[in-house]
């Protein structure tokens, strides 16, 4: 029991911590995008795009230290005892890893292009899509409590991105925002 309420706790710090990450990280880059220096803005979005790809392939380096560290404890037993995994082609993660970085950068060009609100709010849409996904590709069944929470989102998104166009905020943290909810609905 008491490793069942620790799981619990520990999704729930996981879920939080995720909120907060997420929520912080479009705040800094929204704020590196409106930050003026001498006059001029930083807004630049495909730098800001290969930072952020830079930061996840660093972990890389983490894992295979990792990995490495413990051959050495174990003594390279396993690779002796002839116990050996097999072999896949790499480059099968080639294509959603293009794809990813297609539409990060679509992303962060909609966020110079945008508020952060409205960017935030936008980017939900992919529960939608996973759920569409889920249902026609992985032959999932979504029950109704799925089928009605992915309406919710699917019209809170349609309300947000509706009012920005019906009432666009010419503001100087938002240059195009229609331009930028066609970046985000296309990425």
């Amino acid at each position: 029991m008491a490793k069942q309420q620790l799981s619990k706790v520990s999704l729930w710090m996981l879920m939080l911590g995720m909120l907060i990450s997420g929520t912080a990280n479009t705040i800094v880059v929204k704020a590196m995008d409106v930050f003026k220096s001498n006059g001029d803005s930083f807004a630049h979005p495909y730098f800001q795009c290969a930072s952020m790809f830079f930061g996840e392939f660093s972990v890389l380096g983490v894992y295979f230290i990792m990995k490495w560290r413990q051959r050495r404890a174990a003594g390279d037993a396993l690779m002796e005892s002839g116990d050996n995994k097999p072999k896949f082609n790499a480059l099968i993660f080639a294509i959603p890893a293009f794809f990813d970085t297609c539409a990060s950068t679509l992303n962060f060009v909609a966020l110079v292009l945008t508020t952060a609100s409205i960017y935030q709010m936008i980017r939900g849409l992919i529960v939608v899509i996973t759920a569409l996904f889920s249902v026609t590709i992985l032959k999932r069944k979504l029950f109704r409590h799925h089928w009605l929470g992915v309406i919710l989102v699917f019209l809170g998104v349609f309300v947000v991105g509706l009012s920005s166009i019906i009432f666009p905020q010419k503001s100087s943290d938002a240059a195009q925002p229609e331009v930028g909810l066609i970046l985000l609905l296309i990425s």
